[in-house]
């Protein structure tokens, strides 16, 4: 009898206690860019801001902007342009969307962010070892290391083995991604150490390959 659930339940307990640090750590880099993008482009006026727009469009504006700040056409004073006003400007002013302060903003967006984030995650590792367990039953799952990377996403190494005796070392984390009209999204990254077919090494390591393996060792 195969202990996936079991295995699953380990591996999802050990990952969720990244959680905590993993929103403090994006809660401190949030504010840290949003404070920077403020402070290099703008005149501080209360809740909004206003700069000359040089350079600048809305596909190289930082990924957290539009979460934070509404834009409007203005001038050098920051008075807002009315639609049939048609003299030029070159300014811009950024509104922040609400009259809470910037932290309250961020803290509230973490929480909704790490859960997708970590429900993303959990649920690719669960397909990934199902799928392998489907060619030839996981006879062990061991999580070598759990952290939270470089770039403070979760990343786990997990040593597999079957009974078809096909085993490999796996590292895996959470990548953002933005598509070229701007919508994000989160990728799944693997890494294969150490892929053997009873003991011989194989090369081109990959999750089909590992799962093919484990089907021609069965």
């Amino acid at each position: 009898m195969t202990n996936i659930p079991n295995y699953l339940k380990n591996f999802n307990d050990e990952v969720l206690t990244l959680k905590s640090q993993f929103k403090e750590k994006w809660i401190k880099n949030e504010f840290d860019n949003v404070k920077r993008f403020i402070k290099e482009h703008a005149t501080h006026e209360g809740n909004s801001i206003v700069y000359k727009w040089v350079g600048i469009t809305k596909k190289t504006l930082p990924s957290y902007f539009n979460n934070y700040f509404l834009v409007k056409d203005c001038f050098e004073d920051g008075t807002i342009k009315e639609k049939r006003d048609f003299k030029p400007t070159w300014y811009k002013r950024f509104i922040i969307k609400n009259d809470e302060s910037l932290m309250q903003i961020i803290t509230a967006k973490a929480d909704t962010y790490a859960n997708e984030v970590f429900d993303f995650y959990l649920t690719r590792v669960s397909e990934k070892v199902k799928d392998v367990n489907d060619a030839s039953e996981i006879e062990i799952f061991e999580l070598k290391n759990v952290y939270l990377g470089g770039r403070s996403y979760p990343e786990t190494v997990i040593k597999v083995k079957t009974s078809s005796d096909a085993e490999a070392e796996i590292s895996t984390t959470v990548e953002t991604h933005f598509s070229s009209r701007g919508t994000f999204f989160l990728k799944f990254p693997t890494r294969f150490h150490n892929m053997k077919k009873s003991g011989n090494p194989v090369k081109a390591p990959s999750w089909n390959n590992f799962v093919e393996l484990a089907k021609e060792c069965a």
